[in-house]
């Protein structure tokens, strides 16, 4: 087992940003990142907690399958696990770390070159994923390795405790908000493409009809969805208000210009 009190907390950062490159949801990278910045402003007390969770995982019973060294993607995602005890995969970073460490597993430092790799668990692949916790054997220290490229940790300090700049940490605020901005883009665009579609199929004249364009008040309901799940239900019903409101205007334009009774709208 490792010796927790004389570990040395040497965490390393590399952010690599592509537009082309797939990259995890939103909610996981906020949590997994807001993780691992609790490590770097209180690293004592995160060894406290670590020391405690490898002295339950040493009382465990000692199957891979119920110690896991990769973090659960559910609960990083911010979500409830339905395994719960019974997964195989770790629900916090302290879980993850201290596996590892009872396990005595991340002496490896080839990074695996998989996109994305082909074992699952990934715990299975004796190579170093975005993510892990690689343990050094020879000063018993950890290093968190977060994605990159070139497939290189670099380590910016000698000091133990490499602190992000504010550089750094401005630039991923910039890439969540514009991920964020470009989400709330398409779900928009994906509704109103929705009520486009079933306009269409609404519509057997041949007539072309206008193109559905929701009200600025519309866009609110949809922009309020994201931020308040609650909200989306409502949000299908004002949608659906919308499209109901375009087809009456569009079948009184008709009987205008054909003449009809309005009886028979």
């Amino acid at each position: 087992m490792a010796a927790i009190n004389s570990t040395t907390i040497n965490i390393q950062f590399n952010f690599y940003f592509e537009e082309k490159k797939e990259l995890p949801s939103l909610r996981s990278c906020k949590n997994i990142w807001n993780q691992k910045m609790d490590v770097l402003k209180n690293p004592e007390h995160f060894k406290a907690k670590l020391a405690k969770e490898i002295e339950k995982i040493s009382t465990m019973i000692r199957r891979d399958d119920r110690i896991g060294t990769s973090l659960c993607t559910t609960i990083s995602e911010g979500k409830k696990c339905k395994y719960r005890m019974n997964c195989r995969f770790a629900h916090s970073l302290v879980r993850q770390v201290a596996a590892n460490l009872f396990k005595n597993k991340y002496y490896k430092s080839k990074i695996c070159d998989r996109s994305p790799c082909t074992f699952h668990p990934k715990d299975k692949c004796n190579m170093v994923h975005p993510g892990d916790v690689i343990h050094n054997l020879q000063d018993d220290s950890w290093t968190i390795y977060i994605s990159s490229q070139n497939k290189q940790t670099v380590d910016r300090e000698s000091s133990p405790i490499n602190i992000p700049t504010q550089e750094e940490e401005k630039q991923l605020e910039e890439c969540v908000n514009a991920q964020l901005v470009m989400q709330q883009h398409n779900e928009e665009q994906e509704l109103i493409d929705e009520c486009t579609n079933a306009y269409h199929g609404a519509n057997p004249t041949n007539i072309t009809p206008e193109p559905v364009r929701f009200t600025r008040e519309a866009q609110n309901y949809i922009y309020a969805s994201y931020e308040l799940p609650a909200a989306t239900q409502h949000t299908y019903q004002r949608a659906q208000e919308e499209q109901k409101n375009l087809e009456i205007n569009l079948m009184l334009k008709e009987a205008v210009e054909y003449r009809l009774p309005i009886s028979k709208i």
